[in-house]
This record gives C-alpha cells, sequence and structure tokens, in this order.
C-alpha cells in the first residue's frame, strides 16, 4: 500500500481540502479536511495519507491541495515504478 506523509504547509492558510490524483486528474480520491497539518499544532507527528488501490501502479501521483482562501496548490509526486510503496515526505512551500 502506498502512503504519502505531510510534514507541514507554508505560505497557505488553512483549513485545507486534500485530494490526491493520477497525473490526468481522471481519477481523484477526497483524503478529507485539515485544520493543521503539523508540525504547527495537533496531531503531533505527520499526516499519513494511504492512497486508494485505483493509484497502486500509477508512476506519478498529484497532490491537490485547496486552502481556506480557494488557492489551489498542486505537487506532482514521481514514485517511481514501485507497486508496492511510495513514502514521501513533502513540506509545501
Amino acid at each position: 500500500m502506498r502512503q504519502i506523509s505531510l510534514v507541514g504547509f507554508t505560505g497557505i492558510t488553512g483549513p485545507y481540502t486534500v485530494e490526491v490524483c493520477d497525473v490526468f486528474f481522471t481519477n481523484c480520491y477526497f483524503v478529507g479536511s485539515l485544520n493543521i497539518i503539523p508540525p504547527v499544532g495537533p496531531p503531533p507527528g505527520p499526516v499519513v495519507i494511504s492512497l486508494p488501490s485505483f493509484l497502486d501502479s500509477v508512476p506519478v501521483i498529484i497532490i491537490r491541495i485547496t486552502d481556506a482562501d480557494g488557492c489551489v496548490v498542486t505537487h506532482q509526486l514521481d514514485c517511481g515504478d514501485s507497486e508496492l510503496t511510495c513514502d514521501i515526505t513533502y513540506i509545501l512551500s
């Protein structure tokens, strides 16, 4: 199972809406709404997102974050051709 670890965000305002998508945005998964991303506040440690099975075999994953001001930030995560893990720590700035 692939996972993404979110360590912290800077430059955008919470709460945040987080989605993960394939590179074409044809298959997206709504992760949830988060008020605070560590290390700014609770919960302690990173927010770990377990990706849905339809993203298991894709080499590139897009994380899409929308903040309270409606600002949308996307970032491409290159997972290579791994079929089992894509453990990524990403600091948005």
